[in-house]
């Protein structure tokens, strides 16, 4: 069902590769070499796979221009017609593609599932998982020394798909127990958060973070569809820029652009009256 050697190209940001993990799993259980062309940086996130091509580099740009050296992969996954005709023209046997967005009310899960479903897998079977590293929960247990905090996440590569930031203050205000502001590249100059503030970490430290949290509460960002794919305890906060029946990672509460700072820290079940 699945051939031996297929290539997977997946460029775009940390939500939508970790939406990818349930398909990048299936194939590497069925194949017998993968190659994933995805930005480097998430290959910590993947190791399985035999190969990996940096998405960004120059011999993963001359595979989307139709010009790379892949004889002898057998099927190619990709979610662009642009992708698609690149792999084509690599080499690659035979190439499955989606639209790069799912439908209307359609999980972008189950959507970047459907090339399998095509090939004839079958419906999607899994959630994304990840699993911390020991050292690097050896790491974050040093830094937190005991502690379960509750981490707040208010970031989001769009601004449309954020909260103010008053709106979290009041979350940490409310909370009774250690919170963590964490951040990425995007907010490290942003000013005005709580703290303790953890913006140093990479993507094996926040996976390992995630699985030390007490919940992780965010917005509609790639750090809650990791915290999600770890198993953590997850709350999403939706605006109305996106639909959470195609946007939210499986397993975390959704809450929407109504939602108040009370019920966020209902999620976490550590709050009381503020100080």
């Amino acid at each position: 069902m699945i051939p031996g050697k297929v290539v997977v190209l997946r460029t775009g940001a940390l939500g939508d590769f970790v939406a990818t993990l349930p398909v990048l799993e299936r194939l590497s259980e069925g194949a017998e070499e993968l190659l994933v062309i995805a930005p480097a940086r998430f290959r910590v996130l993947f190791p399985r796979a035999e190969q990996w091509l940096d998405a960004d580099g120059i011999e993963a740009a001359r595979v989307i221009a139709g010009r790379g050296r892949l004889a002898g992969f057998e099927l190619g996954l990709c979610w662009t017609r642009a992708a698609a005709e690149g792999l084509a023209g690599s080499g690659v046997g035979r190439v499955l593609h989606g639209a790069a967005r799912p439908p209307a009310g359609v999980s972008i899960y189950d959507h970047l599932w459907q090339p399998l479903v095509d090939l004839g897998v079958g419906p999607r079977d899994r959630d994304a998982r990840l699993r911390p590293e020991p050292a690097s929960l050896a790491a974050i247990d040093q830094r937190l020394r005991g502690a379960r905090p509750v981490v707040l996440a208010p970031g989001s590569g769009g601004m449309s798909k954020r909260r103010p930031l008053e709106f979290w203050l009041r979350v940490a205000g409310l909370l009774t127990v250690p919170v963590i502001w964490c951040g990425g590249p995007v907010e490290r100059a942003e000013g005005g958060w709580g703290t303790p503030r953890w913006d140093d970490l990479d993507l094996v430290g926040l996976v390992a973070l995630a699985a030390r949290s007490r919940a992780w509460l965010g917005m509609d960002s790639g750090p809650s569809h990791l915290a999600a794919a770890v198993g953590a305890r997850v709350g999403v906060v939706f605006t109305s820029a996106t639909d959470p029946r195609q946007w939210s990672p499986p397993g975390a509460k959704v809450f929407g652009p109504e939602a108040t700072p009370e019920q966020l820290i209902s999620l976490a079940g550590a709050g009381g009256s503020p100080a």
